[in-house]
């Protein structure tokens, strides 16, 4: 399949994606069918930029789960 010219618009369906982590290298993102999701790509939490996003997701993530 031929790389797409434009970004995915706000509630387009994602290609059928594998991402690894270090707990599940084969995690298929089509899995998630039917929820929220946001994927980041940045290149390391190691970074300060990345160690940002990250430290703001994850105090989002305690926000909901209240």
């Amino acid at each position: 399949m031929a790389a797409r010219e434009t970004l995915l618009t706000r509630g387009e369906p994602a290609p059928w994606v594998v991402l690894g982590s270090r707990q599940r290298p084969d995690f298929k993102l089509d899995t998630l069918a039917g929820r929220y999701v946001v994927v980041t790509f940045f290149l390391s939490a190691a970074w300060p930029m990345g160690r940002r996003v990250v430290d703001a997701f994850m105090a989002a993530r305690a926000r909901c789960a209240g």
